[in-house]
């Protein structure tokens, strides 16, 4: 799946599609209006839908699909779907997040999800030794 990024402005994310702490000034630099990413995550959730790229090499990233347009819609082999809000994983999440869809790390640990988030070194391994110029071979 492959994205092109639209807008990096909060204010271009609709009201009811924004997450806790995000608001019309929300920056989601380093994605670059124009550019194309791989997708490698999608998250599923009451407030639409997130999808995880890679902009650049700070790691990859989460941003809302109402800022970018999808410029190749088939989902990769090796990606896993979990089930968030009937799950033992993720409860976290399960108010907000009804599924997860990634390579098997990003769905299985949460560990890993939140490394990655945090942009802990063994996460980001991770991430790279799967895809090491973070881009879909």
């Amino acid at each position: 799946m492959k994205i092109k990024c639209l807008s990096i402005s909060g204010e271009h994310v609709p009201y009811l599609q924004r997450n806790d702490g995000e608001s019309s000034q929300t920056d989601y630099r380093p994605f670059k209006i124009g550019s194309v990413y791989s997708v490698f995550g999608m998250m599923l959730g009451r407030n639409g839908v997130r999808v995880l790229a890679c902009p650049d090499t700070n790691g990859p990233s989460w941003i809302p699909l109402s800022l970018v347009e999808i410029v190749d819609p088939s989902l990769p082999s090796g990606m896993d779907f979990y089930d968030v809000a009937n799950g033992q994983r993720f409860r976290w999440l399960a108010d907000s997040v009804f599924g997860l869809i990634g390579y098997p790390e990003l769905v299985e640990s949460e560990d890993h999800f939140i490394g990655l988030m945090e942009r802990k070194e063994e996460d980001l391994a991770i991430f790279y030794a799967r895809y090491p110029s973070g881009l879909l071979s």
